[in-house]
């Protein structure tokens, strides 16, 4: 997965709102002392961290077949 992640084609904000993502799995575990799924707090707080969020989650959608083909 990662040598598709190195691709041109991929816009900066996508590769940002994954270390986002991760960041955000980070902040859960330090409140909730736990590992949890994507739950809605995690989303919420992956919203306010992620300027480029919305963005993300639509280029994403739109562009599925680069990582799963």
């Amino acid at each position: 997965m990662y040598k598709k992640l190195d691709n041109t084609y991929i816009p900066d904000f996508f590769i940002s709102s994954i270390i986002y993502h991760e960041i955000a799995h980070f902040i859960i575990y330090k409140i909730q002392k736990k590992t949890l799924p994507h739950s809605k707090t995690f989303y919420n707080i992956l919203k306010m961290i992620d300027p480029n969020y919305e963005d993300s989650r639509q280029w994403e959608k739109n562009n599925k077949m680069i990582f799963f083909n």
